[in-house]
């Protein structure tokens, strides 16, 4: 059962902070994973930063993921559903890259609640920057994972 991840990574988003996004994606128990970066902004040259960003990671196999730029009408909302409607998976979720660290077992747990209630929406832990790049607390519930469908 495939997770989509879609990850948003604004115009202005540091290098270091998206590499950590990436990177807690990277290492997830879960393996059946699909991204689907976003990017707001920012043009061929963050384009190109997220594509080496991706592929300089540790996946445990070929990464599957896409970049979706701006490139469609109605701005960073109607992107968004862009995406969200192209994500293949039977789980969705969404990361904001850069603010947002997803735990290791994080996904996998989340899935797996979700497979075992049959409920439509599982929320769980992750660490989220604030903005005065103050860490929240672990166990705060920040991400979720949808069941498509539901």
């Amino acid at each position: 059962m495939t997770l989509s991840v879609v990850v948003r990574v604004g115009g202005f988003v540091e290098a270091a902070a998206l590499d950590e996004t990436l990177f807690s994606l990277a290492i997830q128990d879960w393996r059946d994973l699909e991204v689907v970066v976003v990017l707001d902004g920012g043009g061929d040259g963050l384009a190109r930063a997220v594509a080496v960003a991706v592929e300089a990671q540790p996946w445990p196999a070929a990464p599957r993921y896409r970049l979706l730029n701006r490139g469609c009408e109605g701005g960073p909302g109607a992107l968004m559903n862009r995406a969200v409607a192209e994500a293949g998976g039977r789980f969705l979720t969404i990361l904001d890259a850069g603010r947002a660290v997803v735990y290791q077992h994080g996904y996998a747990a989340l899935v797996g609640r979700l497979s075992e209630s049959g409920r439509a929406v599982a929320v769980g832990g992750c660490r989220v920057a604030h903005v005065r790049g103050e860490r929240g607390r672990p166990g705060l519930p920040r991400a979720s994972v949808r069941r498509r469908g539901a």
